[in-house]
């Protein structure tokens, strides 16, 4: 099989070295019967690291939003969220039963008038709202972030309308790194929260999901009713450990690159930066005035050995990670001139 540059999500990350050798000698036990130690000392680390009482080791970041949204509403109760939220876009709002009541936001992140104006909304509709969510990076925005007192006027208007606030914080260390904040002034003025420690911070599987010690008992009940209670999953939960103590500040490697192929944009006349800003590591182009679909794109970057994502008709996105190099931006880039200098576009 060919060796291609992988752009096409942080998930594809594989673990390092260190993480096989962790994984050789960590303790087990079954966590389903909450035995398993090196589970147990991940999630005392992430409840630390984050602020909150106690934490949930889950398999995927989906069964962990899963659970934390499930944790503060019932079917038919209305959820307050920006347009293009993951949880939205790929079933979690569906699969709980919850109603979607959106407030515009093109950066990701609503302004906190829109956001009072959608809660006062739905509090007057058939369906009130009994939760805020908010996705921070926001990847359907191109991996924005937010900051800390944002973050902290969304928990007071939450709780001015007797509301929960949930935090899907899947990349929430790349927001942590590109801002210079601690986890803490993120991840603690959510009721409830989520990371994941796979995508850039290279664990080969695992979500946390965080926040007060009943609803982690409660969760911890629902993620076996879903499937999700696993054995010796301290195998798994090792790597966790290991990326959260010595992986986390490499995340700026990831937005330096992203950085360096975004700027190569403005030498490409018909492609666009789709996005408000480049704070993390993700690149959306609109490719719309190549003649190509995205698709089309990204089967044409493919015979040049790259691999990109196609979100729609006419975006694009790329995402560094840790398996991506300044040097195999620079081969992206020519990649991209290659492509348009065959519809005399390149610059």
């Amino acid at each position: 099989m060919p060796e291609y540059i992988d752009l096409r999500s942080d998930t594809v990350t594989h673990p390092t070295e260190e993480m096989y050798d962790v994984m050789r000698s960590a303790p087990l036990g079954d966590d389903n019967l909450r035995d398993d130690p090196t589970v147990h000392n991940l999630e005392t680390l992430a409840a630390e690291l984050t602020g909150h009482e106690a934490a949930l080791f889950c398999p995927t970041g989906t069964m962990a939003n899963l659970l934390g949204t499930r944790m503060f509403t019932k079917p038919g109760d209305g959820v307050v969220m920006p347009p293009e939220l993951n949880m939205y876009r790929y079933g979690v709002i569906a699969w709980n039963s919850l109603q979607p009541i959106f407030a515009p936001a093109r950066t990701g992140y609503p302004a906190i008038d829109d956001l009072v104006s959608a809660i006062e909304r739905g509090l007057a509709g058939d369906t009130p709202p009994t939760l805020v969510v908010i996705e921070m990076p926001h990847n359907g925005a191109g991996g924005t972030v937010a900051s800390p007192e944002y973050i902290a006027q969304v928990r007071a208007v939450a709780q001015h309308y007797g509301l929960a606030f949930y935090l899907d914080g899947a990349r929430v260390y790349n927001a942590v790194v590109a801002t210079g904040q601690p986890l803490q002034a993120f991840a603690s003025q959510a009721d409830g929260m989520m990371f994941c420690v796979s995508k850039g911070l290279s664990a080969p599987v695992g979500s946390i999901l965080c926040g007060s010690r009943p609803l982690i008992e409660r969760a911890t009940r629902t993620r076996f009713l879903m499937g999700g209670a696993m054995r010796q999953a301290g195998l798994l939960a090792a790597c966790g450990i290991y990326a959260l103590n010595h992986l986390v500040e490499r995340l700026q490697e990831d937005h330096d690159n992203a950085r360096q192929l975004a700027q190569a944009v403005a030498c490409w006349p018909q492609l666009l930066l789709d996005q408000p800003s480049v704070d993390t590591n993700m690149v959306y182009l609109d490719v719309a005035k190549t003649g190509m679909t995205a698709e089309e794109f990204c089967h044409r970057l493919a015979d040049h050995g790259i691999l990109g994502g196609w979100i729609n008709e006419q975006q694009v996105r790329l995402v560094t990670h840790r398996g991506i190099t300044s040097a195999d931006i620079e081969k992206t880039i020519k990649a991209v001139d290659a492509i348009l200098l065959q519809t005399q576009v390149s610059c």
